[in-house]
């Protein structure tokens, strides 16, 4: 008799089954056990899933990730357009590329 373990893997639940399998003609196959494990939507995934929204519990954590990759890139634009400026003589390290004080752009200030 041979014996196997099963596994369903979904999106929102988790299937599996304890199987004997006959491996002659004088064995019979069974179903020894087999169950589910359903992982429940919070409130909020609820809500959005019955208006239509895709469900994900990482779309927040992915939109910020993104964020924070734009800004980095920006800052590395910057960066080496002032690098490049500065190596062709065109501005030095004192020059001010940016407006200081309470209103300004750049978050060094």
């Amino acid at each position: 008799m041979k014996k196997i373990l099963g596994f369903d893997l979904g999106t929102t639940s988790i299937g599996w089954a304890f199987v004997q399998e006959a491996e002659s003609n004088d064995e019979t196959s069974s179903i020894v056990r087999a169950g589910v494990r359903v992982i429940p939507l919070s409130s909020d995934e609820q809500n959005e899933f019955e208006t239509g929204k895709d469900v994900s519990t990482n779309v927040a954590r992915r939109r910020y990730r993104g964020m924070r990759r734009n800004l980095d890139r920006y800052q590395l634009r910057r960066e080496k357009i002032s690098s490049l400026i500065n190596e062709s003589g065109f501005i030095d390290q004192n020059t001010i590329l940016t407006e200081a004080g309470k209103y300004t752009t750049d978050a060094r200030y």
